[in-house]
């Protein structure tokens, strides 16, 4: 697993404590260039993450009733067991 992979999989779990929680496209988007990574980083990271099962991506209402809003959160699947083998902790 790549480093952006790493970071992206690392800011979802530390942003998501329940399954039922997510986390926006924007905050995931500020928290990778705080980070250190650029858009393309991000974006090429959703989508192989996604291909592996390990994220899943969604629409979603906006809280405040702007309309709909991409999030993500992290999978609770039998994939998340290659978790423990990749992650650095």
């Amino acid at each position: 697993m790549k480093g952006h992979e790493i970071a992206i999989l690392i800011i979802l779990i530390e942003n998501q404590f329940i399954e039922e929680e997510s986390l926006s496209i924007w905050t995931l988007r500020g928290e990778m260039k705080k980070a250190g990574y650029t858009d393309v980083a991000t974006s090429v990271g959703v989508r192989t993450l996604v291909k592996k099962g390990l994220i899943q991506t969604f629409m979603e209402i906006d809280r405040m009733g702007d309309g709909e809003q991409l999030r993500f959160r992290q999978e609770d699947k039998e994939s998340n067991n290659d978790l423990k083998d990749e992650l650095p902790f």
